[in-house]
């Protein structure tokens, strides 16, 4: 009996070990893919909600936020020619 609980110990910690490479590896591509990602956003007094928008719609990833922290009628202006999703983020937010 205590071999068998050894062996099914083992089996489920490859497969523990097997699964976490898995996720590492579809994060860290997921990661790649939206840093090589070009943004352009151009416009004057712009609520940051069309922003948010607007960077939703040049990438496919969604931004999430919390509502009480950010006030989305806040109006920017924004003038961002082929920069990463990190470099818009940040100038949107400054």
């Amino acid at each position: 009996m205590n071999l068998y609980n050894s062996y099914y110990k083992n089996c489920l910690n490859y497969r523990f070990k097997i699964i976490a490479l898995f996720l590492l590896l579809f994060l860290s591509s997921q990661h790649a893919m939206s840093e090589t990602q070009k943004i352009t956003l151009s416009g004057q007094n712009v609520a940051l909600k069309e922003v948010f928008a607007a960077i939703e719609d040049q990438t496919n990833l969604s931004i999430d936020y919390e509502e009480s922290m950010i006030d989305l009628g806040f109006k920017v202006t924004v003038n961002i020619v082929d920069q990463n999703i990190g470099e818009t983020m940040n100038n949107v937010l400054r």
